[in-house]
């Protein structure tokens, strides 16, 4: 636009002042340019430290203008509600249920009589043939006389076994929440990127056209200055709401327990 705008005042067609406001915007935007980059160079040297590399490793700039990176592919949907057993504190969870309730058993076996053989047997040998000498004395061991204290043990193990249900059913309540959460801003950011790509299409043809007319002489400066600038804001927004689903479907991906490779 500067460029040509200078040219039009070359030959008497646009003022001095079109000229200056179109510099300022191509020097504010021009400015701007650094602390993007900077952003994301930290942004690549993070993405490598959680994906086990060296900073500096991975050179976003070379995925090119609106491609979002492989770190956070989209897991498939319409997967059973058996996928969040993936996530670690589901797991977690239900193998501590499982061990409490397994030791319910063991207590429990605990109640049964026990039959016990203690003594010694012992080989000797006599004119010539063995003979095997035993000292047993069978002791049968029945749990009546201690007091129901292995049954207030089971039942403590029992309670035990409840306290660990009731976290087990949080954890799945709480990852099935997050998995909502996260498909429904994933769905959200994808509607708005639609919606935004069409904006963005109709306010490029609205600058072409425009472009077209001021070159002809026939449309102002503040026309195309002002289309240029909604043009740039809706890239703008593109590229942000590209970066939010891009974040979303990582949440996504962690949620349900999926590594993102």
């Amino acid at each position: 636009t500067l460029r040509i705008v200078t040219a039009r005042l070359d030959v008497g067609l646009s003022a001095a002042l079109d000229v200056d406001r179109a510099a300022a915007d191509l020097a504010s935007s021009r400015s701007q340019r650094g602390l993007f980059e900077a952003s994301q160079k930290q942004a690549a040297y993070t993405l490598d430290v959680l994906v086990g590399e060296s900073s500096g490793t991975n050179d976003l700039s070379s995925q090119g203008a609106g491609k979002i990176p492989n770190y956070a592919r989209q897991p498939e949907l319409g997967l059973p509600a058996n996928l969040l057993r993936n996530r670690p504190d589901v797991r977690a969870g239900e193998e501590a249920l499982l061990r409490e309730l397994a030791l319910i058993m063991a207590e429990k076996s605990d109640l049964l009589p026990r039959l016990t053989l203690p003594g010694t047997l012992a080989a000797t040998g006599g004119d010539g043939a063995d003979v095997i000498s035993a000292s047993l004395t069978p002791i049968l061991d029945i749990p009546i006389l201690d007091f129901g204290r292995r049954e207030a043990e089971v039942e403590a193990q029992r309670a035990r076994a409840r306290a660990a249900q009731a976290q087990y059913v949080s954890l799945v309540l709480n990852a099935h929440r997050d998995v909502e959460t996260a498909l429904t801003n994933v769905a959200a950011f994808r509607s708005r990127l639609d919606e935004l790509r069409e904006a963005g299409d109709r306010s490029q043809s609205a600058y072409n056209q425009l472009e077209a007319l001021y070159r002809e002489g026939l449309a102002s400066f503040i026309d195309i200055l002002d289309a240029q600038r909604t043009l740039i804001q809706v890239r703008e927004q593109i590229v942000e709401t590209e970066a939010d689903l891009a974040s979303a479907l990582a949440r996504l991906s962690a949620s349900l327990g999926l590594t993102t490779t």
